[in-house]
């Protein structure tokens, strides 16, 4: 298991903040952390897709150097568009 940072956007080019203001993950990927999270209970009720940021690698200054970015899209947004 690894401790990964995470932030959640609510849009896709919202800053990327410092390692010192996300929260952390234990998972074995930063897949399995987005899982986690929403296994949990962590991530936010929206009705706007929001973005999952998972730290991969940090730079010698503090902040991320590379993440993954997942988006989130609400279940009826999905059920919306196929409707149409």
């Amino acid at each position: 298991m690894h401790a990964y940072h995470y932030q959640i956007a609510t849009e896709p080019d919202e800053p990327i903040v410092s390692l010192d203001k996300m929260s952390t993950i234990e998972a074995a990927t930063p897949f399995e952390a987005v899982d986690a999270l929403r296994y949990q209970g962590r991530l936010p009720n929206s009705e706007t897709p929001i973005y999952v940021r998972v730290v991969t690698s940090v730079h010698d200054n503090g902040m991320p150097a590379k993440m993954i970015s997942v988006p989130l899209v609400p279940l009826d947004m999905h059920v919306e568009y196929a409707q149409q």
